[in-house]
């Protein structure tokens, strides 16, 4: 969040003269993508991030469609308001933190549900990256439990086991509800930030 938030908040502003460009690399990036062989040769060959916690966080660490998100949210705040700080005296990252991060809220509530999103429901990058059972998420736990049930109920279906009925739905739900219940605590947390009107009565005249 730290890097999405900092990386919009620079494309945002005017009068950075590198905005453009930042914003290029970005959007460059969503049009255009190398595919999934490539961004593996990377990860294992060059950033050496296999089987480390670094290789559950730093493919993650960027995403161009939640800073362009982000950016959206900054664009909104009125110019007079960071002219206001600059001729009180504040530089530009104060007037990131003390200005734009709270006029923010509801989008970076959004974009931090988003990620929150992301790793929790992720198991791609130890699927792809990690060797190592002490790396392995819970996602990718799971997905390897339900796999197991599936094979089971497959080999039932060639005839080997008939006589145990394996509880297919059963575990299907029990993950469900394994998956979804840090989501449910989360979201009355960050709920309070979903609201509109969050600027109104800031600029006068």
């Amino acid at each position: 969040m730290a890097v999405m938030t900092m990386y919009a908040f620079t494309t945002s502003v005017k009068a950075f003269r590198h905005r453009h460009k930042l914003s290029f690399i970005c959007y460059f990036t969503m049009v255009f993508q190398a595919g999934v062989l490539p961004w593996y040769l990377f990860c294992t060959r060059y950033y050496h991030i296999q089987n480390s916690y670094a290789g559950l966080i730093l493919p993650y660490l960027m995403s161009p469609f939640l800073i362009v998100l982000l950016r959206t949210f900054y664009q909104e705040v009125p110019d007079e308001m960071q002219e206001a700080a600059k001729i009180d005296g504040a530089n530009p990252f104060q007037a990131f933190v003390r200005i734009m991060l709270p006029l923010a809220k509801p989008g970076i509530a959004t974009v931090t549900m988003y990620v929150a999103l992301a790793y929790w429901n992720d198991m791609y990058l130890a699927l792809y990256l990690m060797t190592k059972d002490s790396f392995y998420p819970l996602q990718y736990r799971l997905y390897s439990i339900l796999s197991n049930v599936q094979f089971l109920v497959s080999s039932q279906a060639a005839g080997i086991g008939n006589r145990v009925k394996l509880p297919t739905e059963t575990v299907k739900m029990a993950l469900t509800c394994i998956t979804i219940g840090p989501i449910i605590f989360l979201y009355p947390f960050v709920q309070k930030y979903f609201v509109k009107g969050v600027m109104a009565g800031a600029v006068k005249g």
